[in-house]
C-alpha cells in the first residue's frame, strides 16, 4: 500500500497527535471563492491493527493489511494508552484541500493566519480525535511559463522565489489569466481523523 507523502501524518503520527491534543488558540480566519481549476483535494482512508503495547516503554505497534509494522512511543500525555490492547482496530482518514484564490494588483488580499484545532476522546474511552489545520498565505506572481506550466512566486515583503507547478489540465488552462504582478492567496486545509476500536 502506498500512503501520499503529504499527507503530513502517517496513522502512528495520528494516533499520537489526537491522543495529547489539547484546543489550540484561532488565529485571524479568512474565506475566499476557489479559482476554477487551481486547487486540489484528496480524502484517504488507511487501517492497521494494534500488534502490540509494551506499557512500561510505552511503545505500540501497528501492522498494517500490507504487513507493514510500525512502531512509536506515546508520551505521557497520552492518557488513554491504557485502553488500547493487541488486536485493536485502528482507523485513520485524512483529507486534504489547497485552492488557490487570483487578484489583481492593489486588490485589498486576506492577512496570512494559521488556524489548528484538535479534540481528544475523553480519558478511559477508547482513542479517538480529530486534528485540522487551515493556513492562508498570499504570494505574489512575478513570472509564468506555460510551455512547462510553473508559476513563479515570491512573499510580497520579499524572500526567495517559489517555482510552483500547476499539475491539474484545468489549473494550467486557468494560467492564461495570471499576469505578473497578481497576488495568489492558497487557503490549505488539512483534517486528520482517527478512531480505535476493540478488536473482534
Amino acid at each position: 500500500m502506498t500512503r501520499p507523502a503529504h499527507a503530513g501524518l502517517g496513522i502512528a503520527g495520528l494516533l499520537f497527535l489526537v491522543l495529547t491534543a489539547t484546543a489550540l488558540p484561532a488565529h485571524a480566519q479568512s474565506t475566499a471563492d476557489q479559482m476554477g481549476g487551481m486547487g486540489w483535494t484528496q480524502t484517504f482512508t488507511d487501517h492497521a491493527t494494534v500488534k502490540s503495547v509494551d506499557m512500561q516503554t510505552r511503545t505500540v505497534a501497528l501492522t498494517f493489511a500490507d504487513g507493514e509494522t510500525m512502531e512509536f512511543v506515546a508520551g505521557p500525555e497520552v492518557q488513554n494508552l491504557a485502553q488500547v490492547h493487541p488486536g485493536d482496530r485502528v482507523t485513520a482518514r485524512y483529507h486534504g484541500a489547497v485552492a488557490f484564490v487570483l487578484a489583481s494588483p492593489g486588490s485589498k488580499m486576506p492577512p496570512d493566519s494559521l488556524t489548528m484545532n484538535a479534540s481528544k476522546a475523553a480519558p478511559g474511552e477508547m482513542p479517538a480525535g480529530e486534528a485540522s489545520a487551515r493556513m492562508v498565505v498570499t504570494f505574489l506572481v512575478v513570472g509564468k511559463d506555460m510551455a512547462t506550466h510553473t508559476l513563479q512566486l515570491v512573499n510580497p515583503k520579499g524572500g526567495k522565489v517559489r517555482t510552483v507547478p500547476v499539475v491539474t489540465p484545468e489549473g494550467q488552462r486557468a494560467m492564461a489569466s495570471v499576469k505578473t504582478g497578481d497576488m495568489i492567496t492558497a487557503v490549505i486545509s488539512k483534517s486528520l481523523l482517527l478512531a480505535v476500536t476493540p478488536g473482534g
